[in-house]
């Protein structure tokens, strides 16, 4: 450049294209995220590309709290639109349809709910995952695998739920929601199944809500990352999960072996087999395990709770062929009382005053503690 020329002026040209004019520069603002839908809503209006469903979609939900489904770190999840206290009701929903069929063929008559589920496509899905469902259903095409697909990774043990399957997974403590399920009969064929989801602590306005998709919920986190792996097809990225400190490669092994000890207190035979000598030696046992875990994992650790909630159950099976007003019967509910304590202690401290778990503790020690007013308290 040998003279001085405006800002923003061609300094030279071919054939009369400006080839050094400046460019003008335009931001694109950031897309708004999709604004909260409220979770009783979601499936209305949905583009299925198909007719409508049933109209038992629509006749499924029979409450829902002040909930919306959100963007979340994992897509989206049900997230708080108002403070809720804990012990509050947030969805009644009934089951669309249990597994006494073939899930795929079942969920393809509601296309409006599964066209909007995880996976939308066999793309969506891991390689894994669609390889498993094309060994175990040879003969089902593409859509029909990817409906299986949705129905194996939405789906409850109890059967499928439309709403219920947007809630996302937290292992153990970090779940802040429990499901219970009940039927509308008064009996076990009464009606068909419904889900409920009760918040299990104070909830913010905000604040993602989380279901524990596995049960039992204590479990060493390596085995429980990798059952959720292949059965939901997500690395899980919970709190608990997150956790980065190392974990002992003997937990899984103590989980293995506390689920053989509930396993054996409970089967038929065992149940058949309860001499007093075999009680005994139950719950030994289980102390036994339960002192080991505490000594691996610490006394808080879910797999620690779990623990201690077999001795409690051991110590009842021990108790329960005693008559309490007999000296040795007295005792060994005073066992049971001092077990229930401790676990009470430890399930409020990890899980809070409001958690359900508490409740079933609570009511042992009201039938087992020596003390009247104990009793009165905790019933």
């Amino acid at each position: 450049v040998t003279s001085s020329a405006p800002a923003g002026e061609a300094v030279c040209s071919v054939k009369g294209a400006k080839v050094c004019s400046p460019t003008t520069t335009t931001t694109t603002p950031p897309a708004e995220p999709p604004a909260p839908v409220a979770l009783g809503e979601f499936f209305v209006g949905a583009d299925s590309g198909a007719e409508d469903d049933p109209d038992d979609v629509a006749k499924a939900l029979l409450q829902v709290g002040p909930v919306a489904v959100r963007p979340s770190r994992s897509g989206r999840g049900v997230f708080a639109e108002a403070d809720l206290a804990a012990g509050s009701l947030v969805l009644a929903e009934k089951v669309l349809f249990t597994w006494e069929g073939h899930g795929a063929f079942e969920a393809a008559r509601y296309p409006r709910v599964t066209s909007r589920l995880h996976p939308r496509s066999l793309l969506d899905a891991s390689p894994g995952a669609v390889d498993a469902a094309k060994r175990r259903y040879p003969e089902l095409t593409d859509e029909e695998l990817r409906l299986a697909l949705v129905v194996q990774f939405n789906g409850m043990d109890s059967g499928f739920y439309a709403r219920l399957s947007l809630f996302n997974h937290a292992c153990a403590f970090a779940a802040n929601c429990i499901r219970l399920d009940t039927r509308s009969g008064f009996d076990d064929v009464g009606g068909p199944k419904t889900g409920h989801v009760f918040v299990t602590r104070d909830v913010t306005r905000g604040e993602q809500l989380f279901l524990g998709y596995e049960q039992p919920a204590e479990a060493a986190r390596s085995s429980r990352r990798r059952r959720l792996k292949g059965r939901y097809d997500f690395d899980c990225l919970c709190e608990a999960c997150d956790d980065q400190r190392d974990e002992p490669h003997r937990a899984a092994d103590l989980e293995r072996e506390l689920a053989w000890l509930e396993t054996k207190s409970t089967s038929p035979s065992s149940c058949l087999a309860k001499t007093p000598t075999f009680l005994a030696a139950a719950h030994e046992a289980a102390g036994e395990l339960h002192d080991r875990v505490v000594d691996l994992l610490g006394p808080r650790s879910p797999l620690a709770l779990r623990a201690r909630r077999l001795v409690v159950n051991a110590a009842l099976d021990l108790a329960g062929g005693e008559d309490t007003s007999s000296a040795s019967g007295e005792k060994k509910a005073d066992l049971v009382a001092d077990h229930a304590h401790w676990l009470f202690g430890q399930q409020r401290d990890a899980l809070g005053s409001d958690h359900l778990d508490l409740a079933a503790t609570a009511l042992c020690i009201a039938d087992c503690d020596s003390d009247e007013d104990t009793r009165r308290r905790f019933r």
